[in-house]
This record gives C-alpha cells, structure tokens and sequence, in this order.
C-alpha cells in the first residue's frame, strides 16, 4: 500500500501538536503588552465619557492589524536555513503545512483573540461602570462583528502568501506590493479613463472649462446591479482561494 503523499489525518494531527506545543513566548508577551495597553486606554476614555464605541474600534484594529501581522511571521521557519531545512523535512506533505498555518492564523486566531477579547471586554466595561460610563457591549456574533471577521479572513489570505514569499520583514513588503499594486491598477484606470473621454480634457489632468461629464442611466444601471455585485462575489468568494493556491505553489517552489 502507497503512503498518501497529499494529505493523511494522522500526520496532520502530528503537525498540528508540533505546531500548537511549539514556543510561543513572543505571542505571550506581546499579547500581554496589547491587554495593558487596551485596559489604560480603556480608564482614560471612561473617565473623559468618550469612546462609546470603544470595543468596535479596537476589536477591528488588533483583529485587522493583529492578524496580518501574526499571519506574515507565520512562516519564519523559512527565513533561517537550518530552521528551514528542519521545518520542510518534517513528515508533512506540502498541503498538510499550508493548511496547518492557515488554519491557526485565520480560524485559531479569530477564535482565540475573540475569547480573549471577550474576557478584556468584561474588565473594560468594569472600568467604565466605575467612572459611571458605559461602553457599547461586545458581542462577537453581532453583525458589524462578523463582517469585519469575514473581511480579517479574505485579506488575510493576501498575508499568507506575503509570508510566504518574502524572506524577511515580510509584513511591511507586502503592505509595500499592495501598495504598488494600487498604483498601478489606479494608472490603468485612470490612463483607460483619459482615453475614452478625451474630448472632455485640455491637458493630461485639465478638464474643459464648464463640463460636467455624468454617465447615462443604463451605465448607472450596469454598474450598481451587475459590475458591483459580480466584483463583490469575486472579493467574498474567489480572491481568498486565488491567494491560497497561488500560496500552495509558492510553497511547493520554496521546499524545491
């Protein structure tokens, strides 16, 4: 009998208690930096009566921030090469090792941090009783809660990638390639805009005096019932499983 060189439960949960039983002592410490953090800043806007809602900016800002930075270190085994020679020798196919990272840093890490923000959530309103303030409740099933979960894990999968990809500081490179990649996405669009209504321009960036250029009511119709909803399925449903496949073969690229 072959051994089953893609996927197999047994080796998976292998990676997963080297994974999970690994050290973790930076996470700690920086997860204890973040609680100290958030539990001033909690007193200092209960006292000043500001800040109602306080749990929904900063659940979005460390989930957000939090995550995609967590994600792009996912992948440091690879930055070093005895770490490296190490991490892809171990008895794993490539996809049980893409699956394992994806997992503790999409799903483990929204269910994790939520618990976690749930228990500084119940000191924080504490805090704010005792200056007679009351913050809105957290609640991370509420829908502004899970639409910034479903956003965390679509461009989160952009991180994933990034970490994998990058060598080193791969956080920031990958802010720094979305960046490029907006400018030259906005230069297309703007190029392919000055084209089509060239008429309306006197210069490169000029328009003509007194124009106002308003697109007709079937354009209108065409782009809030048919090119909006198709470009919203595409980011909901195809960009997360684009990034992981191209992430699965860059993978496979690295372990040559």
């Amino acid at each position: 009998m072959t051994t089953n060189q893609i996927f197999s439960f047994p080796r998976f949960m292998h990676l997963f208690r080297e994974e999970t039983f690994s050290g973790h002592r930076m996470t700690l410490i920086v997860a204890s930096v973040v609680f100290v953090f958030l539990v001033i800043n909690a007193a200092i806007m209960a006292e000043d009566q500001d800040y109602v809602n306080f749990h929904r900016i900063w659940y979005s800002i460390i989930l957000l921030g939090g995550g995609f930075y967590f994600t792009s270190n996912s992948f440091n085994e690879l930055n070093q090469k005895e770490q490296r020679m190490q991490y892809l020798s171990l008895p794993s196919s490539i996809l049980e090792k893409l699956t394992m990272k994806l997992l503790i840093t999409s799903l483990g890490y929204v269910i994790l941090f939520s618990a976690l923000y749930g228990a500084f959530a119940q000191v924080a309103d504490a805090i704010a009783a005792y200056f007679n303030y009351a913050f809105l409740p957290f609640n991370p099933v509420a829908p502004f809660y899970l639409f910034m979960i479903k956003l965390y894990l679509v461009i989160q999968s952009v991180f994933i990638l990034g970490a994998i990809a990058f060598n080193r500081f791969a956080f920031f490179k990958t802010l720094f390639a979305l960046f490029l990649l907006a400018l030259v996405f906005g230069g297309i669009m703007w190029i392919t805009f000055r084209i089509l209504f060239a008429e309306y321009f006197d210069g490169v960036f000029t328009p003509v005096d007194n124009v106002q250029v308003m697109p007709g009511k079937n354009f209108q119709n065409f782009i809030e019932f048919t090119a909006w909803p198709v470009l919203q399925h595409i980011f909901w449903f195809v960009l997360a499983p684009l990034f992981w496949v191209v992430a699965y073969f860059k993978l496979k690229e690295r372990e040559v």
